[in-house]
């Protein structure tokens, strides 16, 4: 018998439900990215679907699907479109770390309505907390917090005056000044926009220590910490990109195949394709092993699967620079695909 948390697992529902969302998330995209953020329907369908409520513990109505599922889910929504899937990364990983980690008070106010609230923010970069009676005053300036033209709630990373003490803050998003400065080539619709704070007040209830590994209320995942977590959400966006990047240099050359000169009779581009569809292959397979290595209850991934999955994460987002940000209008029917060359 133990009283640890034990991983809890939501089965393969939300998986098939992203799936189903491939069209109208490929179908929206183009517009998506002119306008700097998601669409409105992308955004009722994902709510509608439940997926912005898969990090969310099981004890506030979420999902809290298993570290696993997660990754099989950030990497179909990212094959659909990489803003999509970067969105519901990092506001499932505020909200769902929000849920687990911040005071009663603060769960009831925040959680307490008919749909899941949305988070945006950072975690780099501190702002300053000075503590007075009740909470904490926080000031500061943020960068790159996706999400934030869809969000209620602001997760921010502060340093206590005087103790040096790092915790994060929730704020309403009416608190901060939004600067408005999300102008870039790629994943323009996540809308990552700097923010600033100035003396806003935070309640104890509404912040926790940044290094938390205890629970309030949630299984398992709660214990690996922000910063593990967030390694499942961006190794499963790499992965998803990374995917969507080699089926459409496929499709790209084999539609020219039989022309002179092309790349569908290169050696060379047949040698790099398989290095690259090779390294993706080991990718995948690293940070799946890492995150099945997640289902007996422990306070942490070991060192080496932390790297394993931050290697894949690190090396797979440097594909956005070659394909500006996955903007290009999609295959309407991925299931068609052609074998690569």
């Amino acid at each position: 018998m133990t009283d640890k948390p034990r991983l809890h697992s939501a089965g393969p529902t939300y998986l098939d439900r992203a799936r189903d969302l491939r069209p109208l998330i490929e179908g929206e995209a183009a517009e998506a990215e002119a306008l700097g953020r998601l669409t409105e329907p992308v955004v009722a369908a994902l709510h509608e679907a439940g997926l912005f409520g898969v990090w969310l513990p099981a004890p506030l109505g979420g999902s809290e699907l298993s570290p696993s599922e997660l990754l099989a889910l950030f990497e179909e929504l990212t094959y659909a479109d990489a803003s999509t899937g970067w969105v519901v990364m990092a506001t499932t990983l505020e909200n769902g770390t929000a849920g687990a980690y911040l005071g009663d008070d603060a769960v009831e106010h925040i959680f307490g309505g008919p749909r899941t609230p949305l988070f945006a923010g950072q975690g780099t970069r501190p702002g300053t907390a000075v503590r007075e009676d009740g909470g904490f005053r926080l000031t500061g300036r943020w960068s790159f917090a996706s999400a934030m033209p869809h969000a209620r709630y602001v997760h921010s990373l502060g340093v206590v005056a005087g103790t040096g003490e790092e915790r994060i803050f929730i704020t309403p998003v009416e608190d901060a000044e939004l600067l408005g400065n999300w102008d870039v080539l790629g994943l323009r619709a996540t809308g990552s926009l700097d923010y600033a704070i100035d003396g806003a007040f935070v309640p104890e209830s509404r912040t926790h220590l940044f290094a938390q590994r205890e629970p309030l209320r949630g299984g398992a995942i709660y214990r690996l910490g922000l910063l593990d977590q967030a390694l499942i959400a961006h190794s499963g966006w790499a992965l998803g990109l990374g995917r969507r990047l080699l089926d459409e240099l496929g499709r790209h050359v084999a539609a020219r195949a039989g022309r002179p000169g092309q790349l569908a009779v290169s050696d060379a581009f047949h040698t790099g394709f398989a290095r690259a569809e090779a390294a993706r292959r080991r990718c995948a397979t690293a940070c799946s092993s890492a995150c099945s290595g997640t289902r007996t209850p422990a306070p942490s991934t070991s060192p080496r699967a932390r790297r394993r999955c931050g290697s894949a994460a690190a090396s797979w987002r440097a594909w956005p620079r070659a394909r500006n940000g996955h903007s290009s209008p999609w295959n309407p029917d991925p299931a068609r695909t052609p074998a690569p060359p």
